[in-house]
């Protein structure tokens, strides 16, 4: 299903409104390739009912992983031992962990039932597993221009994807915090969050790609209320819709150091668990 012309479709000037009929499109498709696994995992929606109501609603929720220990052990013994000193002053703003889904730990996640029910249950087809990876996040010189990623974004690598984000270190305001912007994975909550915004901007509306500022948003009359950033200690987990507003704040007296996982329809690989 991943070929060159759905590639350039995904990357083209949709709207968020037209993105979301293209999603449950490819989620129809996805569900009628695969029945059996599709009815085992629908199954299952009772169970699921309240953490799936927030994630529709905010388009982010909170979790709890049994293994976070032994996740974060796992990330921490393929780190380089010198990230760890206090007075380690590292060149690049990132450094991604070789073979990350190879670690015990996390092969034991990517076949977690729950989880992937849940989370195909959010995307309305069985989730394949499209990327799996950790990164350190370095202070740097202010002087030192930072990534798109640290700048308001939505993603753009399937019609509908969901992320898993979790915290192998203390993450507080001074080591560059995850940020979400609730409600802004769904297009009928652009209204209220961006009250300054005209209804057809095509930024707002997400047709046009864009990396924004604080203050951009602040214009388009986005109240700091509506910021989480998402802070806390190490194992802290949380799930996102990425197709609403994200960032990578900027660390400023330590680094951080954060794993993800990728769900998609279209791209990926079904976990072998049903």
């Amino acid at each position: 299903m991943f070929d060159s012309f759905y590639k350039s479709l995904v990357k083209s000037p949709l709207s968020l409104k037209q993105r979301s009929v293209l999603a449950d499109s490819v989620a129809l498709q996805a569900r009628y390739k695969n029945p059996d696994i599709w009815n085992k995992i629908s199954a299952l929606e009772s169970k699921f009912s309240s953490p799936l109501r927030t994630l529709e609603d905010k388009g982010c929720l909170t979790l709890s992983l049994a293994n976070s220990e032994n996740l974060i052990y796992d990330l921490l013994s393929i780190s380089p031992k010198e990230f760890l000193t206090p007075d380690y002053v590292h060149q690049a703003e990132s450094f991604p962990l070789p073979e990350v889904s190879q670690l015990p730990s996390v092969s034991a996640l990517l076949v977690d039932s729950s989880l992937h029910a849940l989370v195909s249950l959010y995307l309305k087809a069985p989730a394949r597993i499209s990327d799996c990876l950790a990164w350190w996040h370095f202070p740097l010189s202010p002087n030192v221009p930072g990534s798109n990623a640290q700048k308001w974004h939505r993603d753009r690598d399937d019609f509908s994807e969901l992320k898993l984000f979790m915290y192998a270190t203390d993450v507080d305001h001074g080591s560059g915090p995850h940020a979400f912007i609730p409600g802004s994975h769904k297009y009928s909550n652009l209204p209220r969050l961006f009250p300054n915004a005209l209804l057809d901007d095509p930024i707002i509306t997400a047709e046009e790609h864009a990396f924004l500022s604080n203050n951009q948003l602040f214009d388009y009359g986005l109240h700091k209320s509506n910021v989480k950033p998402w802070i806390g200690p190490k194992g802290t987990t949380f799930l996102e819709d990425t197709r609403g507003l994200h960032r990578a704040f900027r660390p400023t007296n330590k680094p951080r150091l954060i794993f993800s996982i990728v769900w998609t329809v279209a791209n990926g690989t079904i976990p072998d668990i049903y």
